[in-house]
This record gives C-alpha cells, sequence and structure tokens, in this order.
C-alpha cells in the first residue's frame, strides 16, 4: 500500500481516494493554554474596537460639529447627514488604520515561522523567530 498521510480532524488521504476523517479524541488543555487562549481572543478584540472606533469617527465629528456649531437637535443630525461620504471616510480610515497595524505589530520581518505543535498531549502555540 502507498504512504498514508493524515490530517487529523479533517480528512485522511490513502493512494489518492478520499477517507473519512479520523477523529482522535479533545485534547488536553492546560491552564496556560487556556491563558494564551484568553490572550489571543483579547488581542484580536482589540483591533476589532480600534477599526471600528476609526469606521465610526466621522460620524463622531460630523454629529459634534452640528450640535455644537450648527445647533442642530440630537435627534436629527443623522438625518440630513451625507451618509455616503461618512461611510466612505469611515471605511477609509479604518483600512488605513488595519494596514497600519498589521504593518508595525507581530513578528520579526524575515523571520521564520513555527506551527504549533502538540506535544504530550499540549498544544504549544507556534510563533516567528
Amino acid at each position: 500500500r502507498g504512504r498514508r498521510v493524515e490530517w487529523r480532524h479533517v480528512l485522511s488521504v490513502s493512494c489518492g481516494r478520499l477517507k473519512p476523517a479520523r477523529i482522535v479524541g479533545p485534547a488536553k488543555l492546560s491552564s496556560a493554554q487556556i491563558r494564551i487562549s484568553r490572550e489571543a481572543v483579547l488581542a484580536v478584540l482589540r483591533i476589532a474596537l480600534i477599526d471600528l472606533l476609526f469606521f465610526l469617527l466621522p460620524f463622531l465629528i460630523y454629529a459634534a460639529y452640528m450640535i455644537a456649531v450648527k445647533r442642530a437637535a440630537p435627534s436629527s443630525v443623522l438625518q440630513s447627514a451625507p451618509v455616503l461620504w461618512l461611510l466612505a471616510a469611515g471605511f477609509g480610515l479604518m483600512l488605513i488604520v488595519l494596514v497600519t497595524l498589521v504593518q508595525f505589530s507581530g513578528g520579526e520581518r524575515g523571520g521564520t515561522y513555527h506551527p504549533s505543535v502538540i506535544e504530550d498531549g499540549v498544544i504549544k502555540p507556534g510563533g516567528i523567530d
């Protein structure tokens, strides 16, 4: 028989034919692994909140301008707003911030990526050296 290559929890390939995935069972999680997962969630949440803030910034500036300078009622501020221009400005700001965060955060350029591995039933996170 041919050499067998296996991707756990996805599919098993043997001699070019697809077979059902072999379920290995739940991984053993340590408290360190749970802490890493929480840190990863917080990192993603931080980026999402920063993007949301910069997307909403043109709307907030417009509303503050209309209330402070034009003396508009707060309930009617966005009824006559240039929504298309505010959406475009918010999306542009969000895109610039997202590209900036990706460019200047993370691993070192030209570094070597080491994927996550399972050692003694515990998932060791990957990283860039």
